[in-house]
């Protein structure tokens, strides 16, 4: 069995996104930061997979996302940036540069990550982000991370879904929630899914303290409502 956690305009599920997809209304935007097949210890996730394995995995998701989304906002390192595009060869890249930190992947030391952006956001955004502090920047990154081997700064999130301009905004892989609280500080409905248990209590928590800070225009916090749904 899996959980359907509602929390005001959030709904959050503890499943396999690829048994939740099929039966998932339209919605805004994808704005996510799946997992790359890099070797982290997602604790559920086999990340570790045969690389032809692993293509046909990520690529059958981002097209059950296509067809339910207009705009697809994927966060994706450079080592894997080929391979993505030719999944989303329609899209834009947007550079985010990192002022203090680097890292060192395939030989070379990066100083930027990066995202592909699928759709036509409005009003000719920027595709150079300046300004956002990344993990590998030591003393300057000082968000908290929830123990996830994969977490996403806060500022990466929240500018997607800002430049997006859409209402709604789905992440099959919400993790630790960052995209959702993103989603919910912007006046935006929310659909997450996550498949390990220990990440979806963090998300269901961090979704539920964005509603109590007031963040969506409600006088009370949304309490959260709890179902079970059939594997």
């Amino acid at each position: 069995m899996s959980d359907i956690v509602r929390i005001g305009d959030a709904t959050l599920y503890h499943a396999d996104c690829r048994d939740v997809l099929p039966t998932t209304d339209a919605l805004g935007g994808l704005v996510t930061d799946p997992p790359f097949n890099v070797g982290k210890d997602y604790g559920v996730h086999n990340d570790s997979m045969p690389e032809p394995e692993y293509l046909a995995w990520i690529g059958d998701i981002l097209k059950m996302c296509a067809r339910i989304t207009s705009q697809q906002w994927v966060v994706v390192p450079t080592s894997k940036l080929r391979l993505f595009w030719e999944m989303l060869p329609t899209a834009e890249l947007v550079i985010v540069p990192m002022s203090a930190g680097y890292a060192v992947r395939s030989g070379w030391t990066q100083k930027w990550a990066g995202l592909l952006v699928a759709g036509n956001p409005p009003k000719n955004p920027w595709n150079l982000w300046d300004g956002i502090r990344h993990r590998g920047e030591g003393y300057f990154f000082r968000e908290e991370t929830y123990g996830h081997p994969g977490y996403t700064p806060q500022a990466i999130m929240t500018r997607a879904v800002k430049t997006s301009a859409l209402d709604s905004i789905l992440d099959p892989f919400m993790g630790t929630g960052t995209s959702g609280v993103a989603a919910i500080e912007n006046g935006c409905k929310f659909v997450g899914i996550e498949i390990n248990r220990k990440y979806f209590d963090i998300a269901c928590e961090r979704i539920e303290r964005a509603y109590a800070q007031g963040k969506l225009f409600q006088p009370e916090p949304a309490k959260p409502e709890q179902q079970e749904i059939a594997a």
